[in-house]
């Protein structure tokens, strides 16, 4: 991502106000750095997604502001001091900063925050406009109702450049998994993912995975957001991995099952078939005009069909559609297919407004309600999962009991 391409992404903003009427300054805050607990130790430093999206700066305590009206944008990054230099290094200058940070000078601005009191003085907005509450020196309203919804709506729809950053992390999330298929033999145990999955991100000059590796060996498989595991792979028990790596601002997310020795199980195989069946039907399914809600439903009715046929639920006791009215496929995948993927790996934007979560069971747990459209990112994640107090509950259900074998 270059400068024009978060100059691209302001240029929708600005027009996605204008369009609604919105006007006075967007003013945008990003992330500082923070110290670890109670040290002077800093954390490792990741930019605010929204502030990353709408800038492309990575310079910590620094300040965005946008003038709705004018189409002006200033950036204001903090001036570091001789005595910090001594530390941390002599910085570019605002110079080489801007060469790299700003696309058209003619609009736009790269200033210390030092100046910003007084061009907000000078600027004298309408109002002002953040993602959170705050409390500036400034004589006009301060929302920050208005703002949240517009952005992340503007940042639903990929431009071409968002496409090929979301790509280059695919293409790196893709090599630290390979390389867990090929090194996490019988024996490793399941931390060492994690290591592999880094090693990716810095062979594509990244700092970052796209969230904490998910590495389950046999029945840690059954949780589905498992963290922290020490356990060995072994052979006859399967290894779940889910995890990507961040590029360039944007993340993948895979989620890949794999045999602990050189060969799944029969009954593993028949398992990781119909979920792959599921996967590549949704996939084709992603077309702009189809709700994301019917491809949620397509992958229960596909889990339904394959446990139907390989006897873990019967046959005998209801059809199909009876037993999809019974939430039967929900006990064995209770998340959602899916969600929009981008800066973050459960981007924003998965539930416009207006649009409410649907109760039922499997549909409940969606992270996103939309009908795709030209633009959207999607993950399309399948899945089947045996955790013990959800499959107890289902055994001991008058209504869905009996339409199980145990």
């Amino acid at each position: 991502m270059l400068a024009k391409d978060h100059s691209y992404n302001r240029t929708k903003l600005f027009e996605r106000l204008s369009a609604a009427g919105v006007s006075g300054l967007v003013y945008l805050v990003g992330a500082d750095n923070t110290e670890l607990y109670d040290t002077d130790r800093d954390m490792q430093f990741r930019q605010e997604s929204y502030f990353f999206w709408a800038t492309g700066c990575t310079v910590p305590g620094s300040i965005a502001v946008l003038d709705i009206a004018t189409k002006q944008y200033k950036l204001f990054i903090p001036k570091v001091s001789d005595e910090t230099a001594v530390w941390i290094g002599v910085p570019p200058t605002l110079a080489e900063y801007a060469a790299e940070l700003i696309h058209c000078p003619e609009t736009e601005e790269l200033l210390y925050t030092e100046a910003l009191p007084e061009y907000l003085a000078q600027a004298k907005p309408s109002a002002v406009h953040c993602l959170v509450k705050m409390d500036l020196d400034v004589s006009c309203p301060i929302t920050s109702d208005v703002l949240r919804a517009h952005m992340s709506e503007c940042r639903v729809i990929k431009s071409d450049a968002e496409v090929e950053a979301l790509y280059a992390a695919c293409v790196a999330g893709a090599e630290g998994h390979t390389a867990c298929m090929h090194k996490m033999l019988p024996g490793t145990q399941e931390y060492v993912a994690d290591g592999l999955m880094h090693t990716a991100a810095r062979n594509h000059e990244s700092y970052w995975t796209s969230f904490e590796t998910i590495s389950a060996v046999g029945k840690h498989a059954s949780t589905l957001h498992f963290l922290g595991g020490a356990t060995k792979v072994e052979d006859g028990k399967i290894l779940l991995i889910d995890a990507g790596v961040s590029v360039k601002g944007y993340v993948s997310d895979h989620t890949r099952v794999m045999p602990g020795g050189s060969r799944f199980t029969p009954n593993q195989e028949a398992m990781y078939n119909i979920v792959l069946r599921a996967n590549k039907e949704c996939i084709k399914g992603c077309k702009p005009g189809t709700k994301w809600e019917d491809l949620h439903a397509l992958s229960l009715r596909i889990l339904l069909e394959g446990l139907r046929e390989h006897g873990l639920v019967r046959k005998d006791t209801g059809s199909i559609e009876e037993q999809l009215d019974l939430d039967i496929p929900a006990v064995f995948m209770p998340h959602g297919l899916g969600h929009l993927i981008g800066c973050d790996t459960h981007d924003v934007g998965g539930y416009p407004a207006g649009v409410e979560r649907m109760t039922r069971p499997g549909y409940r747990n969606m992270r996103m309600r939309r009908t795709l459209d030209v633009g959207y990112a999607v993950t399309v994640e399948p899945g089947m999962y045996f955790v013990p107090q959800m499959v107890d509950a289902a055994l001991a259900s008058e209504k869905q009991g009996p339409h199980l074998n145990e």
